[in-house]
């Protein structure tokens, strides 16, 4: 999906948009200083709450190994957040699980705390900037940790940040079943997207 005018973004969204670039945007072009203020806005988490699992409740780790074949970005990042279920329905422990900016091809988050015992839902957020196009591609997952347990997230965005895909294994390296939402609850650009898809926002120059 393509936007090419400014769209109102949730606290779920990894986009923190300014009044000024909104207003920008929204006029159907930005001049260069614009863009490049916003290619670095659009890496803010903003309203989003920290995930933070009960003290002493059953609990496992979850660690993401990130990786991008995108060639000639200007900036890349990524964003998990944390859901009460595959409806979206925000978590009542929080949002935002983890986020790092000015990644490179292959980047690292965590161990990761997370409440174990329920279903654990989850999305990761990777985005992109470059000189006229902004690309986001997000998926998510809905899994239940077992307390005590360490798992592996493996992301992986493909073809440009057209595409992206998971896989999750337990402390021995087992696949772990998993369930996804026809759409990605993480919105991208262009609002919700197919599970594993993309949204870009292309630029204007004046």
């Amino acid at each position: 999906m393509q936007a090419n005018r400014s769209l109102q973004p949730t606290c779920a969204s990894f986009a923190g948009w300014s009044a000024e670039l909104k207003r920008y945007v929204s006029r159907g072009g930005v001049g260069l200083k614009s863009v490049l203020a916003g290619a670095v806005l659009l890496w803010l988490v903003g309203c989003a709450s920290t995930y933070s699992p009960p003290t002493n409740a059953p609990s496992a780790t979850m660690t993401l190994d990130l990786r991008s074949d995108s060639k000639g970005t200007t900036m890349q990042g990524y964003g998990v957040f944390a859901y009460k279920d595959m409806n979206c329905t925000p978590s009542p422990l929080g949002a935002l699980m983890e986020s790092k900016q000015f990644t490179g091809a292959v980047e690292r988050m965590g161990p990761l705390k997370v409440a174990a015992s329920s279903p654990l839902t989850f999305a990761v957020l990777y985005g992109e900037s470059r000189m006229a196009q902004n690309r986001q591609c997000s998926f998510t997952a809905s899994f239940l940790p077992r307390a005590g347990e360490s798992y592996g997230v493996q992301f992986v965005v493909e073809d440009g940040a057209l595409a992206c895909g998971m896989k999750i294994v337990d402390g021995a390296g087992q696949e772990v079943r998993f369930e996804s939402p026809l759409s990605s609850c993480a919105e991208t650009f262009a609002g919700r997207v197919k599970n594993g898809g993309s949204g870009l926002l292309n630029w204007t120059f004046r």
